[in-house]
């Protein structure tokens, strides 16, 4: 199976969230009182987790999910999750950020539950934010797939065509990338950096994915229909560089898109075929 989480997680109500929250932030709160705002976030995860467990609550951290794809295998892992329920991400941050909002999210996709929260120890009063996911695992296997742009390698396709069939979308963007880049021959091989010259001279070089040594390609996560003016940037960016085109795969809730982005220049000096 490409997701494996050891244990069958339910989806819980509001009401059924709030009652298992509160009890964890009365502990939270008691931590961070008798701690303070300095320490080490295993350490207020570890002191957490004793004193949930003490109360009689069930408590399990470092919680593993296995995401698979052909011979890619990584195991994230989930800071809390209480009463086999509630997933919690615990930060030591100087305050919150989208991006920690976002990766618990993408723990709720991947064990299909429901509802979460982030908190924040380090800063001055407890920072604490609700997560939801409404998406069911279904609900994100279900996509159609636009190729009225695309020219591109068969093959190429089919591997992303099989991976989002496999994980469904809307998780993580990285993880997408790192399958994506594994199964083409890994990082050292698949990133590479490209000189990059203009008709006034050398700009540096760029670092692309690659498919091949004259294709890049690029994997989005834009909302479907939020992405036009992209493909003009990815124009100018390869314009400079050698390659030929960059294959642009953008990966929305229900549309897998596939576009073809030529090179219309010679990649040297600036100059046009």
């Amino acid at each position: 199976m490409p997701i494996v989480c050891p244990v069958d997680l339910p989806r819980i109500s509001e009401n059924e969230m709030r009652q298992i929250d509160y009890e964890v932030m009365a502990k939270v709160f008691e931590v961070q009182n008798e701690l303070g705002r300095l320490c080490d976030e295993s350490v207020y995860q570890n002191e957490l987790a004793n004193r949930l467990t003490s109360s009689g609550m069930k408590a399990r951290v470092e919680f593993p999910v296995e995401v698979s794809f052909d011979s890619f295998v990584t195991i994230p892992t989930i800071d809390l999750i209480v009463a086999d329920s509630v997933l919690y991400e615990l930060k030591a941050v100087r305050q919150l950020m989208p991006e920690h909002e976002e990766q618990l999210l993408n723990y709720l996709l991947l064990t299909n539950t429901s509802r979460g929260k982030v908190i924040n120890f380090r800063s001055e009063s407890v920072e604490s934010r609700f997560v939801n996911a409404p998406l069911q695992a279904s609900d994100r296997h279900q996509f159609s797939i636009d190729t009225r742009d695309w020219n591109g390698n068969s093959s190429f396709q089919k591997l992303i065509e099989d991976l989002v069939s496999d994980w469904g979308t809307s998780l993580d963007q990285s993880l997408y990338i790192h399958a994506v880049t594994h199964c083409l021959g890994g990082k050292e091989q698949v990133v590479r950096s490209i000189p990059m010259s203009s008709q006034y001279g050398p700009m540096g070089n760029q670092r692309f994915h690659l498919v091949d040594d004259e294709t890049a390609f690029q994997i989005t996560m834009f909302p479907r229909g939020v992405n036009a003016g992209h493909a003009k940037h990815l124009e100018k960016m390869i314009a400079p560089s050698s390659l030929k085109q960059l294959y642009w795969v953008n990966i929305a809730r229900n549309e897998l898109r596939f576009q073809t982005i030529t090179n219309i220049s010679t990649g040297r000096f600036g100059t046009r075929k």
